[in-house]
């Protein structure tokens, strides 16, 4: 699956056939209902992670040992998986990806010099913005930015 859901090999036989603009009304339609699952995920995580903190650290003797340690775990796995796999960041880089898909979408339909060809170079851009999920362990840096951006907004 691509950057919004998108099948590669329906993408493709939808190009291959010569159909550019049904496959554009299907990414059109996908890009209209693209949830952002990593922002609600990232915000998930923190507010349960520090949820979670602060009733230990207010509540110790309130809450005991058994259920102290269990909202401390709690608490560390949700900012571990937070700072670990970059949620925050790829919630940014699945935004640019969306928007420059979209943009070259809104090219497509509007500017009769736009090819197909210009589309599908668009979706593997997005595809490359967007990226694989990287897990960082603690010392190593921080993933790369994509080495054509020059910032969060290059691709609006």
């Amino acid at each position: 699956m691509g950057i919004v859901g998108v099948d590669h090999h329906e993408l493709a036989v939808g190009i291959v056939g010569g159909d550019c603009p049904s496959v554009v009304g299907h990414l059109a339609v996908l890009l209209e209902g693209y949830p952002p699952v990593d922002r609600v995920l990232q915000v998930a995580l923190a507010v349960l992670g520090a949820g979670a903190a602060i009733l230990v650290a207010t509540f110790t003797n309130e809450l005991g040992i058994g259920r102290a340690k269990r909202f401390s775990f709690v608490a560390a796995l949700s900012f571990g998986v937070l700072s670990g796999f970059d949620i925050g960041g790829k919630a940014d880089a699945a935004r640019s990806g969306w928007r420059h898909l979209t943009t070259a979408i809104l090219k497509f339909k509007n500017e009769p010099s736009f090819t197909c060809d210009q589309l599908i170079t668009a979706y593997s851009e997005g595809e490359d913005i967007v990226g694989n999920v990287q897990f960082r362990t603690q010392g190593s840096a921080a993933p790369a930015p994509h080495a054509d951006s020059d910032g969060p907004d290059k691709h609006q």
